[in-house]
C-alpha cells in the first residue's frame, strides 16, 4: 500500500499546495485485567508523550464491579502498559476533582475542598498544601493547571493561583465582576496564558461564564472585560505556543482567535447543538473537537465522532466505537482510546515532497532512485544524474523524513535512500547522517511499548536528550536511559545515582548492595555517591550510609551528612583531611552547639586533631574568649589561658582598672608554669607600665598615655614637655640607641632645630643619618644639609645627596673617594645632561 493511501487532505496552504494530515496506530493498548473504559474515567495524560492517569470519575454514577469497592488512582505509559497503582485516601473525606502533570511528570490532585496532593509517577507523595480557607468556603468552578502552576475559579467568581509548584506561594487575582447567579449545567469556559506568552507580561487567567457573553481576562491586577457579544464559550483552548486560543460558543460555532483577541483567524460553524467534551490542538494549525457517543446523532449506534477543522475552514471527520481522550502535543494530536493509542499529526513537508502521488521532487527522485538501484535497475543511475545539482537537499530530506517516520522499515528504507544519495556527493557532511541515525536509535528505544513514549522529532528537539534521560530515570527505566547517555556520549551519573538510590531502597542484604554499587558507579568519575549514602541513611541503614560516604570525593559532601548522622569524630577527621577550613570550622560550631563540653573537650583533645585545636582556638578569639579559657583550663593549658587574659586586656586599654585585672590574672597563670617566668615578669611590667601611664594621664587632665607602649610614652613625654621620660626610660631599661632616636623624632616633630644641633653634637649611639631623616620627614631641606656631613659612610652620605637632589656634593664625595661605582650609581638618578657629561668626564680621568 502507498504511504501516502491513509493521508487525509484538509484543504490547501501556502502557495495553494495542499495540506495533508496522518493518523497512525502507535500502541494497542495493554490495560491488562484492568477492564479500562475512559467513559467512566477521570483522565491527566501528560504531553511529550507522558504517562496517562486515570481513576474513577466521581461525578458519574457507575455500576459497581468486582469486590473492591477502594479508589485507585492507575498509571500508566501511552502503550496501557502499567506504572503504578495507587489508592486514593478517602479517609481524608475529600473527593477527587482534578488531575493534570507538570513538567518533571509529577502528578497533580486536586480535591473538592481544595486540597492538593502532588504525587510521583510511582504514587509517592512529594507535597500536599491547601489552598487558604476562603477557597474551600465558596466551593470550586473550575481548575485549570499548567507546567508548573495551579489556578482554580471559586463560587464567588474569584481566582486564585500557585504559579510555582515548588515555591507555594497562593495569590488572588482581581475579581470577576458578574452575576453571582449560576446554573450548574452550563460549563466554565477558562484557559490560562503564562506571563513569557501573554501581552500583559503577567499571568493571564481567560474566563467564559454562562450568563455574559463576552470574555474576562483577569490577572494580578485588573479583570478586563473584552466586550465580545459572541459567547458564552464553555470551551477555551490555548495553541501549544500559546499565540492562539480555539474557543467553542453555545451556538455550536468554533472561533480561532489571537490569544489577545485582536485578530480574528477562523470560524467554523458546527451545527451542534451540544458542546464538545474536548477541544484539542492538533499542534498549532488545526483544532480537534470531540463529542461523546450520547452527544452524537446518528444510527450507527455507540459511536464518537472527532472532527478536525484546518486554518482555512476545510475539515475532516473520523470515527471511534468507543470513548477517547485528546492529548494535544506540539506538532500533533495523540489519541487515547479504550483499544489504542494514536497520534495525528499534519505530514511534515519532507515526508509529504516524498511519498505524495506523482511528487516530482528532488527527494522523492532520489528516494524512487534507491528502489530501482535494490532491484538493480539501470534507471537509478539517470535519476541521479537528473538532481545532481540538488542532491545534497535531496538526501537532507530523506534523513529529515526517516526522523519523521514511526515505521521502523520505512525509517530503514528512507536512511538507505540517503545513504545512496551522499555516496554521489563530492563534499557531504557525514555528521548530518550519525545524528540522524543516533536520534532514531534513541527514539526507537523509548518508543518500544515496553517503555511506551511516542516522542517524535520535534517533541525529542523541544525535550532535549536530558529530560528525556530525566524521564527514563523517574520511570525506573535506569539500563535503557544508561545505554542512551553511553550512546549520546552524556555523563550517566545522574542516571547512576538515581539507579544507586533505588537499590539501596531494595530489601536485598547491605553487603550486596555495596557490591552492586561499587561495580557500577567505579566506572565513573565524580559521582556523588553523598546522595546515595543520604537516601540509605533515611531508611535506617547507617552503617550502609557510613560505607558508602567512604568513597565520597567531596569533603564538602562528606561532612554535613556525617554530622546529620552523629558521626562527629569522623565529621571532624573528614574535614581536616581535606583541608578546607571552613568544613572545619562547620563541625566545630556543630559540636560547640550540640555536645557536652566535657564530651566536647575530649574529643578535640584526642591525637590528630591539632588543626581543629588551633582553628578553634582562632574563633574563639574573636567571638568567645569566655569559653576559649574553660577549654584552656579544662585542658591545664594554664599558659594558653593566660595569653587569652593579656589578648583580652588589649580590648579594655580605655578601663585601665578592667586592663590591670586582667594582666594581674595572666601573670598568676604563668607563675603555674616554670617555663613561663619571663611572661609572668612581663605582664608585671606591663602593669606597672599601666599606672604610670594613669599617673601621667592625671597629671594631664586628659587620657594620652594609656595603652602606649613603652617607646610611646617615652615619645608622648618628650612632645609634651613631660620631664618623666627619663624615669620611663630608666624603669623599663630603654637603651641609649633608642632613647636617642625618641628624642631625634620629637625635636623634628616640635620643630626644635637649635635644640636638636645642640644636641647632635653630643656623641651619637646611632650616627648622624637618623637627624637626617627626621629632618626630612619634616620636609626641612635646610636642617638636613647640616648633618650629612657628619655621616662617616660614603655611600650613605652620597645617597643622602641624591635623595635631597645634591648632585655636585654626591659627586664630589664619590670623586674623592676615587669610587667610580659611586659615580656611575649616581648617574643612573639623574635626567641633566650636564651632570652626566660631569660624571663621564670624571670617570675618565679615574
Amino acid at each position: 500500500m502507498s504511504v501516502s493511501a491513509e493521508w487525509v487532505q484538509l484543504g490547501k496552504g501556502k502557495k495553494g499546495v495542499p495540506v495533508y494530515y496522518r493518523k497512525k496506530e502507535i500502541y494497542t493498548m495493554e490495560w491488562g485485567d484492568d477492564n479500562i473504559n475512559l467513559s467512566e474515567c477521570l483522565i491527566a495524560a501528560a504531553n511529550f508523550g507522558g504517562p496517562i492517569a486515570l481513576t474513577r470519575d466521581p461525578k458519574k454514577l457507575l455500576r459497581f464491579r468486582g469486590t473492591d469497592s477502594k479508589q485507585y488512582v492507575h498509571v500508566f505509559s501511552s502503550s496501557g502498559k502499567r506504572i503504578s497503582k495507587f489508592e486514593w485516601n478517602t479517609q481524608l473525606n475529600k473527593s477527587l476533582l482534578y488531575m493534570g502533570w507538570t513538567q518533571e511528570e509529577s502528578l497533580i490532585c486536586v480535591t473538592d475542598e481544595a486540597h492538593v496532593f502532588i504525587f510521583d509517577i510511582f504514587g509517592k507523595q512529594l507535597q500536599q498544601f491547601p489552598f487558604p480557607e476562603e477557597v474551600k468556603s465558596a466551593g470550586i468552578l473550575k481548575v485549570k493547571h499548567w507546567e508548573t502552576g495551579i489556578a482554580i475559579l471559586t463560587r464567588d467568581f474569584n481566582v486564585w493561583v500557585i504559579s510555582d509548584l515548588e515555591f507555594i506561594d497562593c495569590q488572588q487575582l482581581a475579581s470577576l465582576d458578574v452575576p453571582l447567579e449560576f446554573n450548574d449545567e452550563k460549563e466554565i469556559g477558562m484557559c490560562i496564558l503564562q506571563p513569557n506568552i501573554a501581552t500583559s507580561g503577567d499571568l493571564e487567567v481567560i474566563i467564559s461564564v454562562p450568563q455574559a457573553r463576552t470574555v474576562y481576562v483577569v490577572t494580578s491586577e485588573e479583570c478586563n472585560n473584552l466586550g465580545l457579544d459572541n459567547g458564552p464559550f464553555p470551551k477555551i483552548c490555548a495553541s501549544p505556543s500559546g499565540e492562539a486560543l480555539a474557543t467553542f460558543n453555545e451556538s455550536g460555532s468554533l472561533w480561532v482567535v489571537k490569544s489577545d483577541f485582536t485578530e480574528n483567524h477562523a470560524e467554523f460553524d458546527t451545527r451542534s447543538s451540544s458542546t464538545p467534551s474536548q477541544v484539542a490542538w492538533c499542534g498549532e494549525d488545526s483544532v480537534c473537537l470531540y463529542w461523546e457517543p450520547e452527544q452524537v446523532n446518528n444510527r450507527e449506534g455507540n459511536v464518537s465522532l472527532l472532527l478536525m477543522i484546518g486554518p482555512n475552514g476545510d475539515y475532516s471527520t473520523f470515527t471511534y466505537d468507543s470513548p477517547i481522550h485528546l492529548v494535544t502535543e506540539i506538532d500533533g494530536v495523540r489519541v487515547i482510546t479504550n483499544d489504542s493509542c494514536e497520534f495525528l499529526q499534519r505530514v511534515p513537508e519532507a515526508n509529504f515532497d516524498i511519498f505524495k502521488i506523482g511528487s516530482l521532487t528532488p527527494s522523492a527522485m532520489l528516494y524512487d532512485a534507491y528502489i530501482e538501484f535494490e532491484k538493480k535497475n539501470a534507471s537509478s543511475i539517470n535519476n541521479i544524474r537528473s538532481i545532481k545539482n540538488s542532491l545534497r537537499g535531496a538526501v537532507n530530506a530523506c534523513l529529515e523524513a526517516a526522523a519523521n517516520e514511526f515505521d521502523t522499515s520505512l525509517q530503514k528504507s528512507l536512511l538507505r535512500a540517503a545513504s545512496y544519495g551522499k555516496s554521489f556527493c563530492d563534499e557531504f557532511e557525514h555528521s548530518e547522517f550519525v545524528n540522524t541515525c543516533k536520534i532514531l536509535r534513541v527514539m526507537n528505544a523509548v518508543r518500544d511499548s515496553n517503555i511506551g513514549i511516542p516522542i517524535t522529532l520535534d517533541q525529542y528537539k523541544r525535550l532535549t536528550p536530558k529530560v528525556l534521560i530525566d524521564r527514563l530515570v523517574n520511570r525506573m527505566q535506569h539500563l535503557v536511559a544508561y545505554r542512551i547517555c553511553t550512546y549520546l556520549k552524556i555523563k550517566p551519573n545522574n542516571v547512576l545515582v538515581h539507579w544507586a538510590c533505588s537499590k539501596v531502597l531494595s530489601n536485598e542484604d547491605d553487603h550486596v548492595i555495596l557490591d552492586s554499587i561499587d561495580k557500577k558507579l567505579s566506572e565513573c568519575e565524580g559521582v556523588p555517591f553523598s546522595t546515595v549514602a543520604s537516601t540509605a541513611y533515611s531508611v535506617g541503614k547507617k552503617n550502609l550510609a557510613i560505607q558508602l560516604l567512604e568513597r565520597e570525593e567531596r569533603a564538602s559532601e562528606q561532612v554535613p551528612l556525617l554530622l546529620n548522622m552523629n558521626e562527629t569524630k569522623n565529621a571532624l577527621r573528614k574535614a581536616i583531611i581535606s583541608g578546607e577550613t571552613d568544613l572545619v570550622y562547620l563541625v566545630l560550631l556543630h559540636m560547640k552547639k550540640n555536645m557536652e563540653v566535657s564530651s566536647f573537650f575530649s574529643v578535640i583533645n584526642e591525637k590528630g586533631f591539632r588543626v581543629a585545636r588551633n582553628l578553634l582556638v582562632t574563633y574563639c578569639k574573636e567571638r568567645d574568649i569566655d569559653f576559649l579559657k574553660i577549654f584552656f583550663h579544662a585542658l591545664d593549658k594554664q599558659e594558653e589561658a593566660a595569653a587569652m587574659n593579656v589578648f583580652e586586656s588589649f580590648s579594655f586599654e580605655g578601663e585601665p582598672a578592667a586592663h590591670k585585672k586582667l594582666l594581674l590574672q595572666a601573670k598568676e597563670l604563668y607563675n603555674k608554669k616554670k617555663d613561663y617566668q619571663l611572661d609572668s615578669k612581663l605582664c608585671e611590667e606591663q602593669v606597672k607600665l599601666l599606672q604610670m601611664q594613669r599617673e601621667f594621664d592625671n597629671a594631664l587632665g586628659r587620657q594620652l598615655f594609656t595603652g602606649l607602649s613603652v617607646s610611646e610614652t617615652i615619645y608622648q613625654c618628650l612632645l609634651n614637655g613631660n620631664k618623666q621620660a627619663k624615669k620611663v626610660k630608666k624603669e623599663f631599661q630603654v637603651s641609649d640607641k633608642k632613647f636617642w632616636w625618641l628624642k631625634i623624632a620629637a625635636f623634628s616633630k616640635l620643630g626644635k632645630w637649635n635644640k636638636m644641633e645642640k644636641f647632635s653634637k653630643k656623641k651619637s649611639p646611632i650616627g648622624y643619618r637618623p637627624f637626617v631623616e627626621a629632618c626630612l620627614q619634616q620636609k626641612n631641606t635646610v636642617e638636613a644639609h647640616k648633618y650629612i656631613p657628619k655621616v662617616t659612610d660614603p655611600w650613605e652620605k652620597i645617597e643622602l645627596y641624591v635623595e635631597l637632589l645634591s648632585f655636585k656634593e654626591a659627586i664630589e664625595t664619590a670623586f674623592a673617594h676615587k669610587n667610580t661605582d659611586m659615580l656611575r650609581w649616581i648617574r643612573t638618578k639623574t635626567n641633566h645632561s650636564q651632570t652626566k657629561l660631569t660624571i663621564d668626564d670624571l670617570l675618565s680621568k679615574l
